[in-house]
């Protein structure tokens, strides 16, 4: 697997779908979502590195898991108030390189507002 040379952790390659990324440039053109967008991209640096951290929560959202036959997770940044803002994601197979690493993927599939909010 690849490893970031200046820090030795681990390193997924993120990918992101059309509408994963209109909804980040959406965020990145309002001025008033500043604190949402420091929080996905908060969020996105801790699966980026796959850290663990006391400020994410992450889990299989098995409605969507069941409904796509892929494994689906939604991460957010645990914060006071409660983060508004969810995103989606799932594993897709490891990229090898031509040194015979291998490189974890997944891919960002929406960045979207909790339910409740």
């Amino acid at each position: 697997m690849a490893r970031s040379p200046d820090t030795c952790k681990m390193v997924r390659q993120l990918r992101f779908t059309p509408a994963a990324v209109e909804q980040l440039k959406t965020l990145e053109s309002v001025p008033s979502t500043k604190g949402l967008l420091n929080q996905v991209r908060k969020t996105l640096g801790y699966l980026e590195l796959q850290e663990q951290s006391e400020y994410i929560q992450t889990y299989e959202q098995e409605a969507l898991t069941q409904r796509y036959g892929v494994e689906v997770f939604e991460s957010y940044r645990i914060s006071d108030p409660p983060s508004v803002l969810r995103i989606f994601w799932h594993y897709e197979p490891d990229e090898s390189g031509d040194d015979g690493n291998h490189t974890p993927v997944i891919t960002v599939f929406g960045i979207v507002p909790h339910p409740r909010h």
